[in-house]
């Protein structure tokens, strides 16, 4: 996933705020730099440490699994193809 595909699936100021909570929590950057961050800029942050891993509930929720452990979340996850 790149920071602009981040960055389309994001419909709702909640889900930008939401992601640079994500960001603090997880101390991925400083909060003095997160404040003068743009939503793409935040978006890359968390590209380079999420994998997408879907969108539902039309675009109002983002699931996000973090890459390090994305092997472990990988055995639960059933792809259902056309």
């Amino acid at each position: 996933m790149t920071a602009q595909e981040l960055h389309n699936a994001i419909y709702y100021d909640g889900q930008a705020r939401a992601m640079r909570q994500a960001c603090i929590d997880r101390k991925l950057i400083p909060i003095e730099k997160l404040a003068i961050m743009n939503t793409l800029e935040v978006c890359d942050v968390v590209s380079k440490h999420f994998v997408l891993l879907g969108i539902r509930d039309g675009g109002e929720t983002i699931l996000l699994v973090e890459k390090d452990k994305w092997s472990e979340a990988n055995k639960y996850i059933v792809p259902l193809h056309r």
